[in-house]
């Protein structure tokens, strides 16, 4: 399936349907990233860092993120159900990005591929290269299966977080989001115990969020991977 390419900048403020605010949510950082099978998005919180949120988004909705070089900043948006492609140009407002299309199963666009190149806070038009074109194509038709991740921005936001409706949210995301299919659940399954468990170890409740997860989960492969986790996350270093 051929992809198409666009460049997106500016972004036109009577085309906005929600809103980026400058007021204060919350002292501490909380945003939730949630993105459904039809690329249909919600962002809404505040974040220190506006690359998490979109390498958030970007894992969520299997698009492969080919790099982040702009200057990272804080964000507080308020999205919600909008479609990931019409979404990236009002959180990269400040950014310059190439952004790789595709069409999905019923025709709509959906994202396949995204470059953040820098900033543009002077709005010029750039023309992107034919070789990368060609690159981001290639990418895009022989990139296999993402791994599984946990997003960084959910680490950072919920399995830290003292609030239990916090972290319960994050159980449901993780077993609704991430492990959500057969797919999603193999590619956990295939992942290295003892590697996850050293990269959840810093984080004071991820062992209650996997248990969360584990306890709701209907698949006992899954259940038997998330025990070798929380063992793994539990054995001294």
């Amino acid at each position: 399936m051929q992809l198409r390419l666009l460049v997106l900048f500016l972004l036109v403020p009577t085309l906005i349907h929600a809103t980026i605010t400058t007021g204060h949510l919350s002292a501490q950082e909380e945003v939730e990233v949630v993105v459904d099978e039809g690329q249909i998005a919600t962002v809404s919180g505040r974040s220190e860092s506006l690359q998490a949120v979109i390498e958030d988004l970007c894992a969520s909705a299997g698009v492969h993120l080919l790099s982040f070089d702009a200057e990272d900043r804080p964000i507080v948006a308020g999205y919600e159900k909008i479609a990931l492609h019409e979404l990236l140009p009002r959180l990269l407002k400040e950014e310059s990005y190439f952004v790789g299309l595709r069409a999905g199963p019923q025709g709509e666009t959906r994202v396949a591929t995204l470059r953040v190149i820098g900033q543009n806070r002077s709005g010029a038009p750039l023309t992107p290269p034919t070789d990368l074109r060609a690159a981001l194509d290639s990418m895009a038709e022989q990139r296999p299966a993402p791994a599984f991740q946990i997003p960084p921005a959910l680490l950072r936001s919920s399995f830290n977080s003292e609030n239990t409706a916090t972290r319960e949210r994050a159980a449901k995301y993780v077993r609704e989001r991430l492990l959500g299919n057969v797919g999603q659940s193999q590619r956990f399954i295939s992942m290295d115990s003892e590697t996850l468990g050293r990269v959840l170890r810093p984080y004071k409740y991820a062992g209650d969020i996997l248990t969360q997860v584990r306890d709701l989960h209907d698949d006992a492969a899954v259940k038997i991977k998330l025990n070798d986790i929380i063992r793994a996350m539990e054995r001294p270093q």
